[in-house]
């Protein structure tokens, strides 16, 4: 009897240390910039920064999204708050769950869905992705993988393991650190797209990694919290084209939503939107420049297509945000410099070197 109770209890510190362990670890790959590009980690600190039910609007997508919406930007020009909760080769699994999270401290009045993520041709392959890339998009695409990797974030990060450093465990590990991007990154970096732009292709469009159950969860989600959902696509060179847009067109029929294909209308909405200039990687992803008429464009449909009005938010909030907005334009002005000449103008006082936008 004895010797049974030692083995129970033996079994239990056994279980204890190891939920411990793994919890630990999971929440130090969740907070720590550990990854190496590309960078899928370490963003709910500054989310979390911002003032509770403060945000009135969240973009939610894949890069395309984050290098393409400057949430400073439409505070600087309309006073929305904004944040873009996204990040490189984010699964429509992984939106429902960070959506989830999202909503326990904020409350906002629109989740706009960068829908690339979640829809695909049966030829699509991964020409466009880097080495990197490609290893996070064929992991667990699942409902049971998606629901793993976020309650155990130490599988979802499981690439990062060996970028790990003993200073990672010891160090401070701050809950919350202010951020002036939003979720943005900033880039001035010009690679310009030479190529036809869309995609040509002839296969149907159809759901990629569960979207149709994780987008009808999202919607509902949404719903539940009071929230519109308005589905987007941001202009990439290449990788869009007219089948995948009627088969977002026709999801958002079905479910009776706006939808803003950036895209397919780039040159009626956007005459003065050049592949030459506004991309950062060859028509991938956007640079500060294409990113800006996209989002001078996507703040003007905001205000006069969907009601949004300057945001209720305190003075307390209205001046950090003014701050963060100043320190933002100080930031890209500095970069924007740097780029045009081959001089290294001195980083702009009072900001911190950490200020700068981490490199993706």
């Amino acid at each position: 009897m004895k010797k049974n109770c030692c083995i129970i209890i033996r079994s239990i510190c056994f279980m204890l240390i190891f939920v411990g362990l793994l919890y630990y670890f999971s929440y130090v790959l969740t907070v720590r910039n550990v990854e190496r590009y590309p960078v899928r980690n370490g963003f709910w600190q500054t989310y979390d920064a911002e003032e509770d039910n403060s945000i009135d609007a969240l973009f939610v997508g894949d890069s395309s999204i984050f290098h393409s919406i400057n949430p400073m930007q439409i505070w600087k020009d309309k006073k929305i708050t904004t944040y873009n909760l996204s990040y490189a080769v984010m699964k429509p699994q992984e939106a429902y769950f960070d959506l989830k999270r999202a909503f326990k401290t904020q409350s906002p009045k629109t989740v706009f869905v960068e829908s690339q993520f979640m829809v695909e041709t049966e030829s699509d392959g991964f020409d466009y992705f880097t080495d990197d890339t490609k290893e996070i998009a064929g992991f667990i695409n699942d409902q049971i993988g998606g629901t793993l990797d976020n309650f155990f974030p130490i599988m979802k990060y499981k690439r990062s393991w060996k970028n790990l450093t003993f200073s990672d465990f010891v160090s401070n590990h701050p809950n919350k650190i202010r951020s002036i991007y939003k979720g943005y990154n900033l880039t001035m970096k010009t690679v310009s797209y030479n190529g036809t732009h869309g995609k040509k292709s002839k296969d149907r469009a159809c759901f990629a990694d569960e979207g149709k159950i994780y987008f009808k969860k999202i919607y509902n989600l949404c719903k539940k919290n009071n929230c519109n959902v308005v589905l987007l696509n941001m202009p990439q060179g290449n990788a869009w084209n007219k089948i995948k847009h009627n088969f977002v067109a026709k999801l958002a029929k079905e479910y009776n939503i706006k939808y803003y294909d950036f895209d397919m209308n780039l040159n009626k909405w956007l005459p003065n939107f050049s592949w030459k200039t506004d991309t950062r990687d060859a028509g991938h992803h956007l640079n500060y420049s294409g990113a800006k008429k996209v989002t001078g464009l996507m703040e003007k449909y905001m205000v006069e297509d969907l009601g949004f009005k300057p945001s209720k938010v305190s003075e307390s909030v209205r001046k950090q945000w003014n701050r963060d907005v100043n320190d933002f334009y100080q930031v890209a002005d500095f970069l924007k410099a740097r780029e045009m000449t081959k001089d290294k103008p001195e980083f702009p006082q009072p900001l911190k070197p950490d200020f700068l936008p981490p490199k993706y």
